[in-house]
């Protein structure tokens, strides 16, 4: 039985913000081979998302990867930065799996108005672990929401929320051989 992995991605995107020109934020993989799907994109971001290629094995801690794109002259606030909304990635309960901290690249630093900030203005990637629950049997959807609030050199933009989810295919649980 052949293991299937697909990903969902629904955008919500919010107020006026002029189009601008984009790099594609193509799925870089390190470590196991990833599948890449996207990419998807908000006014303010461009986002590919990637989980492990092939089966998932019940009990594997696993990474799941969104690869980000801010667009030209946009900037998002990086985890760590007081009194503004920072990019989170959160992920909805499931007993199927067990979500691990989402890790976030270290930041660059921007100083307007002499206020050093953490930003993020060039492709970045946020890793997203998660531990299968030895039981787990089928496939699982995992599903999450991306949030953030991205300015430009002159304004900052509302905060946006972008759903996410990822549906997994297993395969079978390997039971313990029997003492002969």
């Amino acid at each position: 039985m052949s293991s299937t992995l697909f990903f969902v991605l629904a955008l919500s995107a919010c107020g006026p913000c002029e189009d601008s020109e984009f790099s594609s934020a193509a799925a870089r993989t390190s470590g196991p081979r990833h599948a890449a799907t996207g990419p998807a994109e908000t006014k303010h971001l461009t986002l590919t998302t990637s989980a492990p290629a092939g089966a998932v094995t019940p009990g594997m801690r696993v990474s799941l990867v969104i690869d980000i794109t801010p667009k030209r002259e946009m900037h998002v606030y990086a985890p760590g930065q007081k009194e503004l909304i920072p990019i989170s990635l959160t992920l909805e309960a499931n007993r199927a799996v067990k979500a691990h901290a989402a890790k976030f690249p270290k930041p660059e630093t921007f100083t307007p108005l002499d206020e050093v900030q953490l930003v993020y203005t060039k492709p970045f990637r946020v890793v997203q672990d998660v531990t299968v629950a030895p039981n787990a049997s089928g496939t699982i959807t995992i599903k999450g929401t991306l949030k953030y609030q991205a300015c430009d050199n002159a304004i900052c933009y509302a905060p946006v929320t972008v759903p996410v989810s990822w549906t997994v295919g297993l395969t079978a649980a390997v039971s313990p051989s029997s003492p002969r």
